[in-house]
């Protein structure tokens, strides 16, 4: 694919320039769009080079399909990064990782401050929904979902529809039955109490 090819020029590139910071990085984003396992390392020494933003850290994070690599990745940027602007990004990967991990407290942590130092940072408010959705906190996931919304990133309809049923929110719910992507027919049912959750999902 084109992905592959990009790679495979900028390696001979990297060959001639040597020591070259923006190939290194180039080179990198091409290995992992390509799926390549090699594209984290090359991701990583770009993200550790003097100077260089802290925001790489998530994208050599995202590269990796090892977890524990991938959390001391973010860990080791955010330590770099310290407070405010730079932090944001990774704190919100972070804290979407251990979401996934069922480590809500600190991934609450990390979101909150992650959504206090870029209220509408797309990544950020996602991170924050999943952390409280972890924390079985459904409706303060929902109205992060709502907020997705406004600033024009809403999650998946399906995500919408499992966050409404868990916060037993019937507004939401309702206006989840003009969505064309899930089942209307069975939606209107379910809060005409014709149908169960099992056959709605």
């Amino acid at each position: 694919g084109q992905a592959t090819k990009a790679a495979h020029t900028l390696a001979r590139a990297q060959d001639l320039l040597g020591d070259d910071a923006d190939v290194e990085l180039a080179y990198g984003r091409a290995l992992a769009l390509a799926g390549e396992p090699e594209g984290d390392e090359w991701l990583t020494r770009a993200a550790r080079r003097p100077n260089a933003p802290p925001r790489l850290f998530v994208e050599a994070a995202a590269a990796t399909r090892d977890g524990a690599l991938a959390e001391r990745l973010l860990r080791e940027g955010l330590g770099r990064a310290g407070q405010g602007d730079d932090a944001a990004p990774l704190g919100a990967a972070l804290a979407a990782l251990l979401a996934r991990r069922g480590q809500s407290d600190e991934a609450l942590t990390l979101a909150l401050a992650s959504v206090a130092a870029n209220p509408n940072a797309p990544a950020g408010l996602a991170a924050l929904r999943a952390s409280y959705a972890s924390a079985r906190r459904w409706r303060e996931a929902l109205a992060v979902a709502r907020r997705e919304s406004e600033v024009g990133v809403p999650p998946a309809p399906a995500e919408r529809l499992a966050l409404a049923l868990a916060a037993q929110d019937r507004d939401a719910l309702a206006a989840l039955t003009g969505d064309t992507e899930l089942p209307a027919t069975a939606l209107r049912a379910f809060l005409d109490g014709r149908a169960t959750e099992d056959e709605l999902l």
